[in-house]
């Protein structure tokens, strides 16, 4: 486990970093590597992961490049880092902070929306669109993006709504055959929708989200969610994972 000592521009992370890496980015503003045969080095776990959110940020994709990399943070790579990739990655880490607080913030709630819609999320989709809608900087461009997610979420709502039922079974029976992550990605499909649900559906929601947070408290991780599409619900589908819809 590597240790440090906050400061303001890292206090947000959620991982621990060696103090040899903090000492030597203290006080810099060094980032990112933009020469492609550096990029193209990658030896290491820590390195492939630099790359591609090296490349992220290229293509505008701050928040996406910062989710990257955290998850890097939790991994046993991370643990097992040279302290030349710890100090790689803590700038990296760095600049990306400071790119996503001088970034536009209608740039910035606009790609969280996306992310949100991708991951089938729509409740954040739509609570970052709705800020854009109504920030009094957003250009028409801004306003004409969130319209469309915002549409899209209602669509996408009104299409779930009547397998959302579905989903909530297919957590039970996740649950009873230890498929932890699956459960829980059919509960957050539920829960992310923001659909309404009858009191016994809401009931059983919240009893499987318990169930999932006291066998992730025992197993000593969380269980990773996974984007889905509606069409995993339908009944009759085959899942990767064993399940059926």
């Amino acid at each position: 486990m590597k240790w440090f000592t906050t400061t303001a521009a890292l206090s947000l992370v959620p991982f621990a970093l060696c103090p040899a890496a903090l000492a030597q980015v203290a006080g810099t503003t060094g980032g990112l590597t933009t020469d492609p045969a550096q990029a193209a080095r990658a030896d290491s776990p820590t390195q492939a992961v630099l790359s591609r959110v090296e490349a992220l940020v290229k293509n505008g994709k701050l928040i996406a490049a910062r989710e990257t990399l955290s998850r890097h943070f939790r991994t046993a790579d991370w643990d097992s880092a040279t302290q030349k990739d710890s100090v790689a990655a803590t700038r990296a880490f760095v600049s990306l902070d400071q790119k996503i607080r001088t970034a536009d913030p209608c740039d910035i709630s606009l790609e969280k929306a996306s992310m949100g819609l991708e991951r089938g999320d729509l409740l954040t989709a739509e609570l970052h669109a709705k800020e854009v809608e109504k920030a009094e900087a957003a250009s028409r461009g801004h306003q004409v993006t969130a319209a469309k997610i915002i549409a899209d979420v209602i669509q996408r709502r009104a299409d779930f709504a009547p397998i959302a039922a579905r989903a909530i079974d297919q957590a039970g029976d996740d649950l009873l055959a230890g498929r932890f992550a699956a459960a829980k990605t059919a509960i957050a499909s539920v829960s992310n929708s923001g659909i309404e649900l009858a009191p016994e559906q809401a009931s059983r929601v919240e009893q499987y989200q318990l169930q999932i947070v006291g066998l992730e408290r025992q197993q000593g991780r969380a269980f990773d969610v996974q984007p889905v599409s509606l069409g995993v619900w339908q009944p009759g589908v085959i899942r990767r994972d064993g399940g059926a819809g």
